[in-house]
């Protein structure tokens, strides 16, 4: 959970550092530059949302779910 978090916040950077984030006017209708420039609006649209929305949730759920099997590990160690 963590690191596919990690990966899509990475991927999310990147398609910012490639510009996409100027060609997210395709949602409101206006595309500029093609259908190359609407793929790129989509993509980093997409990749958005998944980061905000999906982020938070996945990334709590991966550091609790490491923290339970540490707290595991470390019972099963010390009887």
């Amino acid at each position: 959970m963590i690191r596919s978090t990690v990966v899509t916040t990475l991927f999310l950077v990147f398609l910012e550092v490639l510009g996409a984030r100027q060609h997210v006017s395709v949602l409101s209708g206006t595309v500029d530059g093609g259908k190359a420039a609407m793929f790129m609006g989509l993509l980093y649209a997409l990749t958005f949302f998944t980061v905000v929305v999906l982020g938070p949730p996945a990334l709590l759920t991966g550091v609790l779910l490491r923290a339970r099997q540490s707290s595991q590990s470390t019972a099963d160690a010390h009887p």
